[in-house]
C-alpha cells in the first residue's frame, strides 16, 4: 500500500499486486476542525481484472464505514465508498487496475 503513483521512469520497478490510496480533493471548514476528503483507491494486479477487483473488494471490506481512531492523533473519523470501481489495463506497467472513489470525514475529538 502506497500513497501515490510512481513517476513514469520508475514504473518498471513497481511490485504487484499494489494498492494506491491517493488524495483527490480535500477541504477544511473555516470555522471548525471538520475535514472532508475525497480519495481514490487504485488496485493493480498483473493476472487479470477479476484479480484486481477481488483485491479491491478486500480493501472495501477493510475500510467501508470503518471508524478511524488512533490514540496518538486527536482527529477521529470514518470513510466510505462513493463510487464502485471502474477497471482497465495500464500499458506502462502491464497490469490490470480497479479504481474507486471514497470520502473520508474527520473532526478533532474533544
Amino acid at each position: 500500500v502506497v500513497g501515490n503513483h510512481e513517476v513514469n521512469s520508475d514504473k518498471r520497478t513497481v511490485e504487484f499486486p499494489r494498492i494506491v490510496i491517493e488524495l483527490y480533493l480535500g477541504d477544511v471548514s473555516p470555522s471548525s476542525t471538520y475535514q472532508f476528503y475525497i480519495l481514490e483507491i487504485w488496485v493493480y494486479h498483473r493476472v487479470s481484472s477479476s484479480h484486481a477487483l477481488s483485491l479491491y473488494d478486500r480493501v472495501y471490506e477493510a475500510l467501508h464505514h470503518e471508524h478511524m481512531s488512533f490514540d496518538e492523533i486527536n482527529t477521529k473519523g470514518y470513510c466510505m465508498e462513493m463510487n464502485r470501481p471502474t477497471e482497465g489495463y495500464d500499458e506502462m506497467v502491464r497490469s490490470y487496475w480497479a479504481r474507486g472513489r471514497w470520502t473520508a470525514r474527520a473532526a478533532e475529538a474533544t
